[in-house]
């Protein structure tokens, strides 16, 4: 029997086999076959050469799929390969999905419609064009270019939660680590998300995966994190206010 159908085999009958360095691990023991225990001990370095090839679950230490999924944990390996995302249904990990919406912050449609858009035929002037409709008037009648901007949403809201929990990052201050995932599974994923959740008045530990104690250390983070933005964005005094110290002269 060879190397790679003694691993077969010992998986067909439900053993976990794994690799930590250059031990080899089978467990249960009390489940391995009497008849395949000298087998194993001969065959170990061909094991462990076949165990450095392939991907498994860092929870069962089974095969993943062609997708880096163990269904039977619920897990799933990033494409990185250093980090998991904590559900088959995640493709990235925090750190990877992060830097993927720094690169492509309008996402993947916008990017192919940027790209139908430059390979489209030209008109007229040699410049891609598509027909627009005229801008409606804005709701007091002026025309739309005269009508005021919507002000920029806070930039604050786009940080990533990833950031928060990243050692290079402006912006970390040590999230629990129990708390990412399960804010990543909820889909909160910038500190936007988060506040909004905050807001609503419903407490973090509704969240599967938060118990009370990550609750505080969230919170506590997140207090850092407003005491590191408030003094990176200090309030902008108002255009053609007198300081304060003039008003009060000008009052005695």
């Amino acid at each position: 029997m060879s190397a790679a159908e003694l691993l077969a085999d010992l998986r067909r009958r439900g053993l976990s086999v794994w690799a930590e360095g250059s031990a080899l691990w089978v467990q249960p023991r009390a489940q391995i076959p009497a008849e395949l225990r000298p087998a194993i001990v001969a065959a170990k370095s061909e094991i462990l050469a076949l165990l450095a090839t392939e991907r498994s679950c860092q929870h069962c230490h089974k095969p993943l799929d062609a997708k880096r999924c163990c269904w039977k944990c619920q897990d799933r390996l990033c494409a990185c390969g250093k980090h998991w995302t904590g559900s088959a249904f995640i493709e990235l990990c925090l750190y990877c999905e992060a830097e993927y919406r720094r690169k492509y912050p309008h996402g993947e449609d916008q990017r192919t419609q940027a790209a139908q858009e430059a390979a489209s035929p030209s008109q007229g002037d040699g410049i891609a064009r598509e027909h627009t409709a005229a801008p409606a008037p804005a709701a007091d009648g002026r025309p739309a270019a005269e009508a005021k901007a919507e002000p920029p949403a806070e930039p604050w809201r786009e940080i990533p939660l990833a950031d928060l929990d990243n050692s290079f990052s402006e912006w970390h201050v040590g999230l629990p680590s129990r708390a990412m995932s399960a804010l990543a599974t909820a889909g909160i994923k910038s500190v936007g998300q988060l506040e909004d959740y905050r807001a609503g008045e419903v407490p973090l530990t509704d969240i599967d995966g938060i118990a009370t104690k990550t609750a505080e250390g969230l919170e506590e983070a997140l207090g850092k994190f407003w005491e590191k933005w408030n003094a990176a964005h200090p309030p902008q005094p108002i255009e053609g206010a007198a300081p304060e110290t003039e008003r009060t002269e000008e009052a005695e």
